[in-house]
């Protein structure tokens, strides 16, 4: 109060005013950051509950649809301005008698994905990186004034939130031009719990497979059929419908790998994305798709002088790590493609998406590593500038605990001791270091 009255005589005041008072709480309790007190400053000056209208007062009928459904899922506790985390598990609960508790958490999850649908920010979904993220979803709930207007203002897509939600996705379909986005909303509607709507999803993804040529939106597509696939059952969802278009569309991408792998450096970034996420269908669905057909085409491109050396290391490197390229082979290609022979653009290319993937098969292969020294200690001096664009590009992803592996490798190699070089390596650069790296950094690349 002292505080507040002193904020107040500075501008002139006989009492402190609300903003004083708020201002003097900033300070003392949160040290000057309105974060900290954010949530007690609401709770002081509006409160946190939310007026309702008594049972029979006339409402819009999805906000009477949404009222039900609160109650029916057990969240009317949820419906404050206060913002409160909820974890669900959408597998079935076998220690319940009756079906509606079995599957409460799934069913709070479709609404919940039919509300962030619509907009209605009521529940925000926060991504998980665990395995089991499939069946576990983390929810944070807190409604507004905004969600009750929001919800109002979705009457006109339909008087319940299922019509809604229906309408929502069948309008973005009307517009679906591509793959991915018919595949994208096969998703949704699953999420929704809309299987009508999904099968219309689907007539319109196979109609625009027809003429799908991005080997980018094919991936992609593939990846999004495959994790509906995977865990369909866990929202009961039909998945029948889907294996014939994955597997379409799967031989498809195996077709195009090689001629859509003749690209430049900006669209390869790309490109290795969209070759992990096929790769990834392929070890899912090893099954369901022609797996053979996809390591050949592989092979194919990791041997190939005339693609993107990045994407023909970085198919290599898959082949390291399903163990379809062995020591001899891998020792053989590293001694080409490092050689002086090759020009140094694809050399250094080549290296860098090689190191995409699995380091720690690269950390494991000192010969690698001896090729690699014997490559860059036999440059000049313009084509070693011109690899640092590739070789720093590499090393620049890599990990603090994998630089400081690789230099100990490099201080075996050298005869230097691994701990000695690791510091030597890790320490910080001088004065004349520093300069000759800007000379690097103003070295002319030309149109690289």
């Amino acid at each position: 109060m002292r505080l507040a009255g002193a904020l107040s005589s500075m501008h002139d005041g006989e009492l402190p005013a609300w903003k004083d008072l708020r201002d003097a709480a900033t300070i003392l309790f949160g040290h000057g950051e309105l974060s900290v007190v954010a949530e007690a400053l609401a709770r002081t000056d509006i409160g946190t509950a939310i007026g309702s209208l008594p049972e029979g007062v006339s409402q819009t009928p999805i906000q009477d649809d949404l009222n039900r459904e609160l109650s029916r899922l057990k969240l009317g506790k949820y419906k404050t301005l206060v913002a409160t985390d909820l974890e669900l598990d959408l597998r079935e609960n076998r220690s319940v008698k009756s079906a509606e508790s079995a599957f409460l958490d799934l069913h709070r999850s479709v609404l919940f994905h039919r509300l962030a649908l619509l907009g209605i920010r009521f529940a925000r979904k926060q991504h998980r990186r665990q395995a089991d993220a499939t069946w576990a979803e983390h929810w944070v709930l807190q409604w507004s004034p905004e969600a009750e207007i929001e919800i109002v203002e979705a009457t006109i897509k339909g008087e319940t939130v299922e019509m809604a939600a229906a309408y929502a996705i069948h309008e973005q379909l009307l517009a679906c031009e591509d793959i991915a986005d018919a595949a994208r909303l096969i998703r949704q509607a699953g999420e929704c719990g809309l299987p009508q709507v999904a099968g219309q999803a689907v007539a319109a993804l196979q109609r625009l497979a027809v003429d799908a040529g991005s080997f980018a939106q094919i991936a992609q597509t593939q990846r999004e059929l495959s994790v509906l696939i995977q865990y369909g059952s866990v929202r009961r969802i039909d998945t029948e419908p889907l294996l014939p278009i994955l597997r379409q569309l799967f031989l498809r991408g195996c077709l195009m790998l090689l001629d859509a792998s003749g690209c430049n450096d900006d669209a390869a970034t790309e490109m290795m994305a969209a070759v992990g996420a096929v790769n990834a269908v392929a070890q899912e669905h090893y099954a369901e798709v022609d797996e053979p057909l996809w390591l050949e085409k592989l092979k194919a491109l990791a041997v190939r002088d005339d693609r993107n050396p990045r994407l023909s290391g970085y198919a290599f490197s898959i082949l390291l790590e399903r163990n379809e390229a062995g020591e001899e082979t891998f020792s053989s290609e590293v001694a080409r493609r490092l050689s002086p022979g090759m020009e140094v653009d694809l050399g250094a290319g080549w290296f860098e998406g090689l190191s995409m993937r699995n380091r720690y098969a690269l950390l494991s292969r000192d010969y690698l590593w001896r090729h690699l020294d014997d490559y860059i200690g036999g440059l000049e001096p313009e084509p070693f500038k011109r690899s640092l664009v590739y070789l720093r590009r590499a090393f620049g992803a890599f990990e603090p605990r994998e630089k400081a592996a690789i230099a100990e490798l490099l201080g075996e190699i050298w005869g230097t001791g691994a701990e000695q070089s690791g510091e030597a390596l890790q320490r910080p650069l001088d004065e004349e270091e520093k300069e000759r790296l800007d000379e690097i950094n103003e070295f002319d690349f030309g149109d690289l």
